[in-house]
């Protein structure tokens, strides 16, 4: 009985090769997961430029109805003479705009100019979406548009301002407006205006806790119509100013050059420290 024992327990030894092969599969197996994580994320890669691609693509093509047409004046001699741009505004009649650039000029002309003044805003997006196209077809380096925003009312103006800022990096664009451009001056000159105040303001609020906003009559007591004033405030009073910076400053109300990184002494006026609740309002947009 105990040499049958003995003969089972004999029988019974570890296979210590099985400790190799375990480790050998283990080996495979970990190098077939790298290699699947490595095409899943190769996978990931490519759907993800796809989606992008596929997404500007869209976006390219996505219209708000009309139609366009392109024709040449005289198809046996394409390249000297002009085109005949026609053009459907939807639900509204076609109108063509007969554009005296030459074809060859418009694909190969380092720098394409083409002014818009005195078109209507239907003639003016039809000419821009013209060009815009043309650019898409065969970049050029640089573009110079004049007085584009005459005729287009703002929701216009933001939609050509976004597809220049987005679609034509490969490009650079020279856009002269006229329209609203006291009113950017304006925004300028108030944020212009305000930033020695605004030094002054933060550094008397930390080291002498004067108020962030004080009345007009506290610099200018002699002015009887700063008492009377309950929307009129001061934000800070004549001090020298330091300009951050290596960049000049431009005073746009006096035409002053100031050099960046110095300190200059600017004077408080009451025209440029009488802030209303409309100007307010434009600070927060401007500053």
């Amino acid at each position: 009985m105990i040499a049958l024992l003995e003969a089972q327990l004999k029988a019974m030894n570890p296979n210590l090769d099985s400790i190799s092969e375990y480790q050998k599969k283990v080996a495979l197996y970990n190098e077939q997961v790298e290699g699947l994580n490595a095409v899943t994320q190769e996978w990931d890669d490519i759907k993800k430029q796809y989606d992008e691609w596929r997404k500007k693509r869209f976006d390219l093509a996505i219209t708000l109805g009309g139609d366009v047409e392109l024709k040449l004046v005289d198809s046996l001699d394409p390249f000297s003479e002009s085109v005949v741009f026609g053009v459907r505004p939807p639900k509204k009649s076609w109108k063509n705009i007969a554009n005296l650039s030459v074809v060859e000029r418009l694909y190969k002309l380092v720098v394409s100019i083409f002014l818009c003044v005195g078109l209507h805003s239907c003639t003016t997006l039809s000419s821009l979406a013209l060009v815009f196209a043309l650019h898409h077809y065969k970049p050029t380096l640089l573009y110079v548009m004049d007085e584009i925003d005459a005729t287009l009312d703002f929701k216009n103006v933001s939609i050509v301002g976004h597809y220049v800022k987005n679609r034509t990096k490969d490009a650079q664009f020279i856009i002269i407006r006229e329209r609203n451009r006291e009113l950017i001056n304006e925004a300028i000159h108030v944020r212009y205006a305000l930033l020695p105040y605004l030094y002054t303001l933060f550094r008397e609020a930390n080291s002498m806790g004067v108020p962030v906003v004080r009345p007009l009559w506290m610099e200018f007591s002699f002015n009887e119509a700063t008492f009377s004033n309950d929307e009129a405030f001061m934000r800070a009073k004549h001090a020298p100013v330091y300009f951050p910076g290596e960049q000049s400053w431009y005073d746009l109300r006096t035409g002053a050059m100031y050099k960046g990184g110095v300190t200059h002494k600017l004077e408080v006026t009451e025209e440029i420290i009488l802030l209303s609740k409309e100007l307010e309002t434009l600070l927060h947009v401007v500053l």
